[in-house]
């Protein structure tokens, strides 16, 4: 997919192969669907009568409403990807099944039911899939590209039935829409799992929202779309049995199924052709409220001219081809648009109500009038178009009646001075503008501010009145002078932007002189460089010196500044600093450079302003700065994102820094988290390295959070399996050498002879340290294979081991265990079924795990520590064989000789004079 489609399509590289897979299966399911559509229709008016049409529409609500509610569970139990293959294989086979049926009343009947079931299961199931693939952001921008894929789809289906038709009879478009569907069945296979995922912040405790939480302002919007579907799905019906019945009556039975194939072919491409040309557009010039009112008015004119003119196949195929050609394109966008001021949980449980169970039962409702007309022989095409127009009607005053809530809920927003991300993507209609300007005016400042921001994120500070300028709170004041200075008419706002120089709030004054200094009116910033206030004379001097020609650091009264040694001096620089880190200049690099230089104390204890202002720089000077900084916690994030942001340079200091010996243990300490921030494919090599190299314990479990984080970040990157698969045996052959050495002191603890206080109590200790150490192989491991396996919810099987419902554990077990069968990782299934094994069961089968030399009783166990390579476990060991007296005396002595830091790591821990005389 070219750089150009992308940004048109608004796609990133990481969704192009799933967005084009889903496109393509929508493509092909839809394709196939409309060429059993297409042999339905033609099929059943060939042998049934236009009054049996509003059975079947009966039929299939009543169908479709028993069904849809099994499409969640059945996703739930076999997977939504599973569900849908499922689906469309059925689909296939009774496609094909029916095909080889006899011509019969039964056929047609169960065509048509079959086909308009499978028909919303298949839509409802491929969304279903769509939700679990992509989250709520993503699924913003990839949902229109791939929905374009079922209008192409439709349009493709209809021409190449029409297509079939001069070669073969009707039935056998039977075998080629079962084709599809195998054929999408098949693609489906490429998509990626299911990933269930729960809600960020959810708390398992709390109840769940519900629409009845919702607010009456809410629940009054969603009564009104319910209606507005209601109508909708009313008048497609109307205008679907006008065009089906005249088409039975006015063409001969054996050209109706080319007629139809004709005709859905030009309904789909004229679909396609509003969607790519003129849908946007027009929402763009409607809005949303006036976009929803335009099919309903088209469709009042369609049935009008039916109603007058009278009934014949070029009035039906009007009303059918309004109805088909923006439903699917223009209405659907804007339907779907609607939704989006609703917070989450409302238009989410509103808008599967309404798709599924609402828009059933007008459909059902519909049918039944239908029925009843057709019951009193009154259903001439003239009665119909009459009643197509009355719901057409109806539909466009409802739509008309979602003005006002739908602003309601804009004004709303406004008013809480929040905004859901997804109501912010929408273009402001007029409507909506006139609602955020009155805004503007409020004496509530939240409620001003809120709405500037609307309005510069939407690019409409232009709106923003100067007037503002007037209002009375500090705080909108502040808000609104860097909008207003965007206005070119610099002479409609700088006078009141003047005035504000002289404010009484110091941050009204600093945002009025960066406004007027972006305007090109020096004199009066440099009137302000004398200002009662140290803080507003420095952001002052800033401005005026940023957009001068002389170069920061060459002008007198910043070399002044930064010559200063007295106390308003330091307070100035920490001020420029602020200033610098707020501006957008590069110029200021030198001097902050030469700000650093001057200080008398070490880099990573300057004040967090001068890493504030070397981020927003961005300068690869800063580099070694930067990373001296990350030994201190203030501002630590601050410092990795703009390390990241430099790109190679700074990833290249960090790795020599990480083995520099002479770097602090502090800093070290936090380079794998900030390598972990870049982009760059070297960064798993790196950690790698630090996981596989490094002697300091700490550090690589840095590098290993690092990892799991850059792995789960970058997708697309190839993970190094084997070097994790390596990392992986080395944790878990760990872990059960820690095991075996943790159940043979716990064995001593508790036999006899009875240890004295002082030795029991360094043994506890002793064990509890193992045991921690025991819990944190087994936690690496695991991290290491979700770093394996990024796709996977490892750390809920993790959590899940723990579980005290032992079907809960045995699932988790049975999922890792299907999760490790790759050839060539047999030992690795094997350990991490052990470990994860009951633990008691674990210990008994520790004699067979090879390469780990297992103690055979407390005795040895203590030996074995005392040679130890980890510092902390041998130090505890020597303090524990120490108090126990002679039978570890000489093992305590060799350690001590060998490990001389031990006795002294010992004696300040406890306070011994020695340990060799403690022996």
């Amino acid at each position: 997919m070219t750089a150009s489609i992308r940004r048109l399509l608004r796609l990133r590289k990481d969704e192009q192969r799933s967005a084009l897979s889903a496109f393509v299966v929508l493509f092909h399911m839809i394709a196939g669907h409309t060429i059993l559509e297409t042999a339905r229709d033609a099929l059943f008016l060939e042998r049934m009568p236009p009054s049996r049409l509003t059975t079947m529409y009966v039929a299939l609500a009543g169908l479709t409403l028993v069904t849809s509610s099994q499409i969640t569970r059945f996703a739930r139990n076999f997977g939504a990807r599973n569900a849908l293959i499922a689906t469309l294989v059925v689909g296939a086979w009774a496609a094909t099944i029916l095909h080889f049926q006899a011509q019969s009343a039964w056929r047609v009947t169960a065509l048509y039911l079959f086909t308009g079931v499978l028909a919303g299961i298949l839509v409802a199931q491929f969304w279903l899939v769509m939700g679990r693939m992509f989250t709520v952001t993503q699924g913003r921008r990839v949902f229109g590209p791939v929905a374009a894929g079922g209008v192409l789809g439709a349009a493709f289906g209809s021409s190449l039935a029409t297509g079939l038709l001069m070669l073969m009879p009707v039935d056998k478009l039977l075998l080629a829409g079962a084709g599809a569907f195998v054929f999408a069945a098949l693609l489906l296979t490429i998509l990626p799992e299911d990933r269930e995922e729960s809600l960020p912040g959810t708390n398992e405790g709390a109840p769940t929202p519900t629409l009845a939480t919702a607010t009456p302002a809410e629940k009054r919007f969603v009564w009104r779309v319910v209606a507005f579907v209601v109508l909708a799905t009313s008048t497609s019906l109307a205008a679907d049995y006008l065009f089906k019945s005249t088409a039975a009556a006015l063409v001969p039975k054996a050209e109706l199924g080319a007629f139809f194939a004709r005709s859905y072919a030009a309904l789909n491409i004229l679909a396609l052709v509003v969607q790519l040309l003129f849908a946007s557009r027009l929402l763009a010039r409607l809005g949303v409220t006036g976009a929803v009112v335009l099919t309903p008015v088209l469709l009042v004119l369609a049935s009008s001219g039916a109603t007058i003119v009278g009934a014949g196949i070029g009035t039906a195929l009007a009303m059918k081809g309004v109805d088909g050609s923006l439903k699917h394109s223009l209405h659907r966008v804007a339907t779907e648009l609607l939704y989006l001021p609703l917070p989450p949980h409302v238009r989410d449980r509103a808008h599967v109500l309404i798709d599924t169970v609402i828009s059933r039962l007008a459909q059902a409702g519909a049918a039944a009038i239908v029925f009843a007309l057709v019951a009193l022989n009154v259903a001439s095409p003239t009665v119909i178009a009459v009643l197509g127009l009355g719901f057409a009607l109806a539909w466009t005053v409802s739509a008309r009646l979602l003005r006002r809530p739908y602003l309601d809920l804009f004004r709303d927003a406004i008013a809480r001075g929040t905004f859901d991300d997804a109501a912010t993507e929408v273009d402001l209609d007029v409507a909506s503008i006139e609602r955020v300007i009155d805004a503007l005016s409020s004496r509530d400042a939240p409620q001003a501010v809120a709405a500037l921001g609307l309005l510069n994120q939407k690019g409409r500070a232009r709106l923003v009145p100067t007037l503002i300028l007037y209002h009375e709170s500090a705080e909108v004041l502040r808000a609104a002078l860097p909008v207003v200075a965007q206005n070119p008419n610099v002479d409609a706002w700088a006078p009141l932007a003047e005035r504000l120089v002289a404010h009484a709030d110091e941050g009204v004054r600093i945002e009025a002189v960066r406004a007027l200094a972006r305007a090109g009116r020096h004199d009066v910033v440099e009137r302000t460089t004398r200002d009662a206030s140290l803080v507003v004379r420095t952001f002052a001097l800033h401005a005026m010196v940023s957009h001068e020609a002389t170069a920061p650091a060459d002008h007198p009264r910043i070399r002044e500044l930064l010559d200063d040694e007295t106390p308003t001096g330091d307070e100035a620089r920490r001020t420029l600093l602020r200033a610098v880190a707020e501006g957008d200049s590069e110029r200021w690099t030198t001097v902050v450079l030469s700000m650093i230089a001057r200080s008398k104390v070490e880099h990573g204890a300057l004040p967090v302003e001068f890493v504030r202002a070397a981020a927003a720089l961005r300068d690869g000077r800063f580099i070694g700065f930067l990373i001296a900084r990350l030994g201190t916690r203030d501002g630590r994030a601050l410092v990795r994102e703009a390390l990241a942001s430099l790109n190679e340079p700074a990833l290249d200091a960090l790795e020599e820094a990480l083995w520099e010996r002479d770097t602090d243990r502090n800093v070290r300490l936090h380079i794998p988290r900030t390598m972990s921030r870049f982009k760059s494919p070297r960064v798993q090599a790196m950690l790698l390295r630090i996981l596989e190299e490094s002697t300091d314990g700490h550090v690589r479990y840095k590098a290993l959070r690092g990892l799991g984080r850059h792995t789960s970040d970058e997708q697309r990157l190839r993970v190094d399996r084997v070097r994790i698969v390596v990392l992986m045996r080395k944790n878990l052959l760990e872990h059960f050498r820690l095991l075996g050495l943790l159940f043979a002191l716990r064995a001593r603890l508790g036999a006899a002879p009875r240890l004295d206080e002082a030795a029991a109590a360094s043994l506890t200790l002793l064990i509890e340290l193992i045991d921690s150490k025991v819990q944190q192989a087994l936690e690496r491991a695991f991290r290491l294979l979700q770093i394996a396996h990024p796709r996977e919810r490892i750390d809920r099987a993790y959590s899940a081991l723990t579980s005290l419902d032992r079907r809960v554990r045995a699932s988790a077990v049975e999922f890792i265990d299907a999760l490790t069968l790759r050839r060539g990782e047999e030992e690795i299934r094997d350990l991490l079924r052990r470990a994860i094994d009951d633990p008691t069961q674990s210990v008994l089968a520790q004699s067979s795990v090879t390469g780990i030399a297992f103690p055979t009783g407390y005795q040895e166990a203590v030996s074995l520590l005392l040679a130890d390579p980890d510092e902390t476990l041998a130090m505890l060991a020597t303090h524990h064989a120490s108090l126990m007296g002679s039978p570890f005396r000489d093992a305590v002595a060799a350690t001590l000789k060998t490990r001389p830091t031990l006795e002294e790591a010992v004696s300040r821990l406890f306070g011994w004079p020695g340990v060799p005389n403690a022996v």
